[in-house]
């Protein structure tokens, strides 16, 4: 058995007085940003926790081609038409783990001048910090058909999968969710590019390709016949991007402005940059995250993912969702516990055609 001061974590939870309570933890291994958790925030449970062998969808990519112009008394043809197309998915699994000694625990109590912070709590958090750092790091990781479209791979789908820089699938792959979008034109997302020399061009720049992604994701149902169609008012859509991309649309709406709003504020615009109402959120993994291309984000070349939300989340397993096991030992370490995580997840897409991508061309 090795000596306590072999525990490292032991040492450093346990010694002189410190200044804050024994269970207020900072925890500064969290990313800045989580867009995971901006996917699931006022979402219908229904929606993104589900069961079942794997995770299955229907939708309509093409109308039913029925409609005709007649003649009164004229024969109509009639057809059954099935235009319902079938989305499959398969579930993936992440695991993580704390473990600790009966010792360090016992030890890592009582006494506050000599109990600096509670040993058990800070275990978990790093292990669920550990997981959620994961899942959003993988919401950006580069394509791969063997691990994200195949049966036999074990990474979730990621933004970079789903919504590419021509609307088509990913290098390596040849379907997305089982569908094909060379052959289902609505199995597509939308796409526009930029001039990253003249960002400010009013026929070229930034601005004029958000104004023509703005009018590609936007859908809006005839007036009298909302309940067969999907409005989408946007309410969930985000723009994100890396630290560049912010930096150069902070610029443009400070340039567009000819004094700082409110008076005299240079930061006015840092923390609250929106287009039509539509928030640009930074995404801190992006700065080194790779894209389709399977190379880096060139630095002043930032990418523009417009992501409706409401139509690509994850979604997770009813009874498996950060599920803790019961501690386990070995019989030859009767006094260590090992406790172990696991969650049954997906990145799921229901509609590409309200995802659109703004690249650097």
């Amino acid at each position: 058995m090795p000596s306590l001061d072999s525990f490292t974590a032991f040492v450093r939870a346990t010694g002189s007085k410190v200044a804050t309570n024994p269970e207020d933890i900072i925890n500064d291994a969290a990313k800045n940003t989580y867009l995971i958790a901006r996917m699931l925030k006022g979402r219908d449970a229904n929606m993104s926790l589900q069961s079942g062998q794997n995770i299955i969808d229907r939708v309509q990519l093409s109308d039913s081609g029925t409609a005709q112009f007649f003649h009164p008394n004229d024969d109509l043809d009639i057809q059954n038409v099935d235009n319902l197309s079938s989305i499959e998915l398969d579930w993936r699994f992440i695991a993580d783990h704390y473990s600790y000694t009966e010792q360090e625990v016992t030890l890592n109590s009582g006494d506050p001048q000599t109990y600096y912070k509670n040993l058990l709590k800070s275990k978990r958090m790093a292990t669920k910090t550990a997981t959620l750092n994961k899942m959003e790091d993988q919401l950006w990781a580069a394509p791969s058909n063997a691990q994200m479209e195949s049966s036999s791979g074990v990474q979730p789908y990621s933004f970079t999968a789903l919504v590419t820089s021509d609307g088509l699938a990913p290098s390596g792959f040849t379907t997305i969710h089982g569908l094909n979008p060379s052959t289902n034109e609505n199995w597509r997302n939308q796409t526009a590019t930029y001039d990253p020399s003249a960002v400010a061009d009013t026929d070229t720049g930034l601005v004029q390709a958000f104004d023509r992604m703005f009018h590609l994701v936007r859908f809006v149902a005839p007036r009298s016949m909302q309940e067969y169609f999907e409005s989408d008012l946007l309410q969930k859509m985000t723009i994100a991007t890396n630290l560049d991309g912010m930096l150069i649309y902070q610029r443009l709406t400070r340039d567009a402005n000819d004094r700082l709003t409110p008076a005299n504020n240079l930061g006015w615009v840092a923390g609250n940059v929106t287009y039509s109402g539509i928030p640009l959120e930074y995404v801190s993994t992006l700065n080194d995250a790779l894209v389709n291309s399977g190379s880096a984000l060139t630095s002043g070349e930032p990418w523009y993912w417009w992501l409706n939300l409401e139509y690509i989340f994850p979604i997770f397993h009813t009874e498996k969702y950060m599920v803790e096991s019961d501690p386990m030992s070995h019989p030859k370490q009767p006094f260590s516990r090992v406790v172990w995580t696991q969650t049954y997840y997906n990145l799921f897409c229901r509609s590409r055609k309200r995802q659109g991508l703004i690249t650097a061309a």
